[in-house]
């Protein structure tokens, strides 16, 4: 049973690899084909940048209402839950309400920092309303930081723990180790997901995005194409720390 089950991953990893080259193949096929009409388009890369970052705007606004509103809900749930402490249900939802307004508060915070690193090579220009919008990404931003400490004072009071309000990555690793067997059981198999998913789709895709880039435009983007190596090696090299720790 094992071995036809790994006999299936072969093939589907074999038919993966097949289908990236074939489409490697097929783009520098046409892209030799027409390499004078590929150099000869031009792309007027300020309008795209405005337009991905008021696209951006909207989203991570949106995002912003979406984790207020969480909170909000999730603050007035736990005033009910002081007064009668009985109910698992209302201690399960303002958790998870609570939780879920991180989610949305954080990304809010990595769009808003995207959208500022966009605006910012257009400040030279000095237009008004490029200021403008940067100064709202920046203060946007400074609303999220501060909506993040609640929240992270809003959790501590009812886990009844002591965490900072800005911990850093060693001090939350120390708190979710402190959960119960439930909620760390949970966490390990999030963590297992996200590196796999990583890994196996979306490091390759992006890798095989900047291929695509590469061959239409004649330029390769040498940072997007180190800083996603970096990443998939880092995930590749931490699995030895996996194996040696699990076989010493």
């Amino acid at each position: 049973m094992n071995v036809n089950k790994k006999k299936d991953s072969d093939r589907k990893r074999v038919s993966r690899l097949l289908i990236v080259l074939l489409l490697g193949g097929i783009v520098g096929f046409v892209s030799g084909l027409y390499s004078d009409k590929f150099i000869s388009i031009t792309f007027n890369i300020t309008n795209i940048i405005d337009m991905l970052a008021f696209t951006i705007r909207l989203i991570y606004i949106i995002l912003f209402l979406i984790a207020l509103f969480l909170f909000r809900d999730a603050k007035r749930l736990y005033q009910d839950y002081q007064k009668d402490d009985s109910s698992e249900e209302l201690y399960i939802t303002i958790n998870k309400k609570s939780a879920f307004s991180l989610i949305f508060n954080s990304l809010t915070s990595i769009l808003c920092f995207f959208c500022i690193i966009l605006t910012a090579n257009h400040l030279a220009d000095f237009k008004f309303v490029t200021i403008l919008l940067f100064l709202f990404d920046l203060v946007i931003t400074f609303i999220v930081i501060f909506l993040q400490g609640r929240l992270m004072k809003f959790y501590s009071d009812v886990r009844q723990i002591d965490i900072p309000l800005f911990p850093t990555v060693k001090e939350v690793t120390n708190n979710i180790l402190q959960q119960d067997e439930a909620e760390l059981l949970n966490e390990y198999k999030s963590s297992f997901l996200i590196v796999m998913s990583l890994s196996g789709y979306v490091l390759p895709a992006i890798e095989i995005l900047l291929f695509i880039y590469s061959v239409l435009t004649r330029f390769i983007p040498f940072l997007g194409l180190i800083i996603v190596t970096i990443i998939h090696l880092f995930i590749i090299l931490m699995q030895f720390k996996s194996v040696r720790d699990y076989y010493k």
